[in-house]
C-alpha cells in the first residue's frame, strides 16, 4: 500500500517523476498536499494526470479497459513521440516512509509489459489497444492513487459500500445509500429546488421527484443538471474516500461558479486526502488558495516548449502576485521568468 499512516498525518506523494509519456520527456517535481496545474490547451496538463492515472489503473484489479483511465488509441501514442523500440515509460513516486516505487512499461515484439520499478518480471501485459493478455495481478503500491473522471451513467451496478471506486464512480449508489452524511449531502443538493431524492435500491438507480396538486412525478437523475450532477460525484470521490491520492481533470468542468467554489473548499479543507487537479477555472484556484493553509498547496504552470511539456512551479509570493488579476491572463511572464 501506498499510505501506511493516515495522510492527516501527511504521508503523501512528496515527489513525482514521469519520463516518455506522451508530450512529457522528463518531468520531476516535489508535490504538497493540494498539486494544482494551471496553463494554456494542449500544454499536457492531462499527461501529467493521466501518469497517475496510469499508476491508478495498475493498482486495481484490471477489469476496467485502460481507455477508461487515459485517452489513447494505440500504446504506441503513450510513449513520447511514439518511441517504442527506444525507450520506456517510466513513472515513479517517493514519500517519506516509503522508498521511492513505480513502474516501467516496455514494447516487446507484440506486447506491452508493466514492471515495478527495477524488476525484470512483468506483472500485467496488454496488446497494442490496450487489453490486458494472459494472467494479469494488481500493483498493490499505487492502490490508493484514485483517478477520476465524471462519466454520466443512467445505472450504478456495482453494489459494493464503501470508498467511491475509481475511474467513473460505478459503486456510486451503493456508497451514498450506505453513508447517512452523504445521504443528507446529495438530498441538501436538490432541496431548493423543491425536488426529492428517490433512492431506487435493487436497481441502484436515482431519481428526483416532485409533487404538485396532490400528483407525484419522478424524473430520471441523468436529466438533471450536469453541474449537480458533477459536483456530488467529486463530494462523494472526496468524502468517501481517506488516506488516498485524489487525481481530478478539470472536476469544474460546466459547472456554475457558485457550486465550482464550493468544491474547491471542500478540496481545500479536507484533511485526509491529497489532490491533483487540473483546472482552466479562477474560482475553483481562488477558492483552494484562499481556504488552504499556504504551505499545503503548490501550483504548478504547464507550457509546451521544444514540442515537451515543461512545469513551472510557484513559489507562495508568486502565487499571490498570480491572483492580484485574472490568473490565466497572467501566465506567461511567469514562465518567461523561468527560461
Amino acid at each position: 500500500m501506498l499510505h501506511e499512516a493516515p495522510i492527516g498525518n501527511v504521508v503523501m506523494i512528496k515527489k513525482l517523476s514521469i519520463s516518455n509519456f506522451k508530450s512529457v520527456r522528463q518531468l520531476d517535481i516535489d508535490c504538497k498536499k493540494v498539486n494544482l496545474f494551471i496553463g494554456e490547451p494542449n500544454t499536457g496538463k492531462s499527461n501529467i494526470l493521466e501518469a497517475l492515472a496510469l499508476l491508478s489503473w495498475c493498482g486495481q484489479s484490471g477489469q476496467e479497459p485502460l481507455s477508461n483511465y487515459v485517452r489513447f488509441e494505440l500504446m504506441q501514442y503513450l510513449f513520447y513521440d511514439g518511441l517504442v523500440a527506444d525507450q520506456s515509460v517510466k513513472i515513479r513516486i517517493s514519500t517519506k516512509e516509503i522508498n521511492p516505487t513505480g513502474i516501467s512499461v516496455t514494447f516487446a515484439t507484440d506486447s506491452y509489459n508493466f514492471r515495478k520499478w527495477g524488476s525484470e518480471s512483468s506483472f500485467r501485459g496488454v496488446n497494442s489497444r490496450g487489453q490486458i493478455q494472459g494472467s494479469s495481478s494488481d500493483f498493490g503500491h499505487t492502490k490508493d492513487i484514485k483517478f477520476f473522471r465524471f462519466k454520466n451513467l443512467a445505472k450504478y451496478n456495482d453494489k459494493e459500500p464503501g470508498p467511491l471506486k475509481p475511474p467513473n464512480g460505478t459503486n456510486l449508489f451503493s456508497v451514498v445509500f450506505g453513508s447517512e452524511i452523504l445521504r443528507n449531502t446529495m438530498v441538501e443538493f436538490y432541496r431548493k429546488y423543491g425536488l426529492k431524492v428517490v433512492m431506487r435500491q435493487h436497481e441502484g438507480v436515482f431519481e428526483l421527484q416532485k409533487e404538485v396538486n396532490g400528483l407525484v412525478f419522478n424524473y430520471p437523475y441523468t436529466l438533471t443538471s450536469d453541474t449537480l450532477r458533477r459536483i456530488i460525484f467529486y463530494t462523494v470521490a472526496i468524502v468517501s474516500n481517506k488516506d488516498s491520492v485524489l487525481v481530478f481533470e478539470e472536476p469544474e468542468s460546466n459547472a456554475f461558479p457558485y457550486y465550482t467554489k464550493y468544491l474547491g473548499e471542500r478540496i481545500a479543507l479536507d484533511k485526509t486526502n491529497q489532490f491533483f487537479i487540473a483546472t482552466h477555472n479562477p474560482y475553483l484556484l481562488s477558492a483552494v488558495i484562499e481556504k488552504a493553509r499556504k504551505e499545503e498547496v503548490q501550483v504548478f504552470i504547464t507550457y509546451f516548449k521544444d514540442f515537451q511539456t515543461w512545469v513551472k512551479p510557484l513559489m507562495p509570493d508568486q502565487v499571490a502576485e498570480l491572483m492580484e488579476a485574472d490568473p490565466f491572463f497572467n501566465m506567461d511572464r511567469f514562465t518567461e521568468e523561468g527560461e
